[in-house]
């Protein structure tokens, strides 16, 4: 089984909210579709009053049955150019999601 996580930062103008909403509806059903992918899992922090909250809005965990799965599934996306923020940020630096 192989793991990917991505760490996703909302648009600077939207809520934690609605960004948490649209994220759920929108991009969860979107990750499902992805060839290959056994499992998914969006997490998003529980915040405390006592502690500063993270720099991150949601981290998404996508669990493939080895790399031919996760190439097949998660290949294309590697190859795009970063875009620029929209209504969350989910880049894939290439150095990194490559090694194996």
């Amino acid at each position: 089984m192989l793991k990917f996580v991505v760490v996703v930062w909302r648009k600077p103008d939207w809520t934690f909210d609605k960004f948490r909403d649209y994220f759920i509806r929108v991009h969860g059903p979107l990750a499902l579709k992805i060839p290959g992918l056994r499992r998914y899992k969006q997490n998003f922090p529980a915040f405390d009053s006592k502690r500063k909250a993270p720099g991150w809005d949601s981290v998404v965990e996508l669990y493939f049955d080895d790399k031919g799965g996760y190439g097949s599934g998660m290949g294309p996306l590697r190859k795009e150019k970063p875009q620029p923020r929209t209504s969350m940020s989910l880049q894939i630096c290439p150095a990194q999601a490559g090694r194996w």
